[in-house]
């Protein structure tokens, strides 16, 4: 299914006199077009087609509708909910019972490879080694540095599914500014005395910041191993900055 893709250009149609017929300038043949996969919940959807990163086209395979009663023209697909159960692949029958069971190896996640503590302890300190937590234990104790990471590794599996579902519904493969916010909301986090939302955007911009030169700094987003390191900013921030704590594990 194709979606809206990402473009740092505007949007910028020209304006269509309702009463006229939409012009075949606006229309395009879907020849040489990246499809992606991607699951959309149930509703109405717009999107529209950016040819070689450059002109903005729509698809006269899809419907071409006016976006929100404006004059800007965009496909619209519509998304009908699932209203019936798939049938069970593997059912386990003892005498008249019947028993759903899911088998991973006759599933299209057979070839999905299950976390081991080794694998989760390598992608760990890689992300390590991409934050600036260093930085801000910067003239403690020795041994600081690594009681953090010590702690984040304990409980790195619960942080990565986090990580994993917000950016699910966020910016994949990324957690988008406003899903994040409402993430620190939900854990109370932004508590209007150490931490206001304003405090919050500060720390996210330091966070932001790349020291390794491989994403521009300038992005309002998080990487996972941004994730980390704005969790330690906030303990920091809220548990030794206010002081409630002497120091930051």
């Amino acid at each position: 299914m194709p979606v809206k893709l990402k473009t740092q250009r505007e949007l910028t149609m020209e304006k269509i006199n309702p009463d006229e017929p939409i012009p075949k300038s606006v229309f395009v043949l879907d020849n040489l077009i990246h499809l992606h996969a991607n699951y959309m919940p149930p509703g109405k959807h717009y999107f529209y087609f950016v040819k070689e990163e450059g002109t903005i086209i729509l698809s006269p395979k899809y419907q071409i509708v006016r976006f929100k009663s404006t004059n800007v023209l965009l496909n619209q697909v519509t998304v009908r909910p699932r209203v019936f159960d798939f049938d069970a692949v593997n059912v386990v029958r003892g005498g008249d019972d019947e028993q759903e069971i899911f088998l991973k190896d006759k599933s299209v996640f057979r070839d999905f490879k299950d976390d081991t503590k080794m694998y989760l302890r390598k992608c760990f300190d890689q992300d390590i080694l991409y934050t600036k937590i260093q930085r801000t234990v910067k003239g403690e104790a020795e041994h600081t540095l690594e009681d953090i990471k010590e702690l984040l590794f304990k409980h790195f599996v619960k942080i990565n599914n986090i990580f994993l579902y917000y950016i699910g519904i966020s910016t994949y493969p990324t957690i988008g500014l406003n899903d994040f916010t409402s993430w620190a909301n939900k854990c109370d986090m932004v508590d209007g005395k150490w931490i206001n939302l304003a405090a919050l955007d500060r720390i996210l911009i330091t966070t932001n910041v790349a020291l390794h030169g491989l994403i521009n700094s300038a992005e309002r987003d998080l990487n996972r191993y941004e994730f980390l390191e704005i969790i330690v900013r906030i303990a920091i921030a809220k548990y030794k900055e206010s002081g409630v704590c002497e120091t930051t594990p």
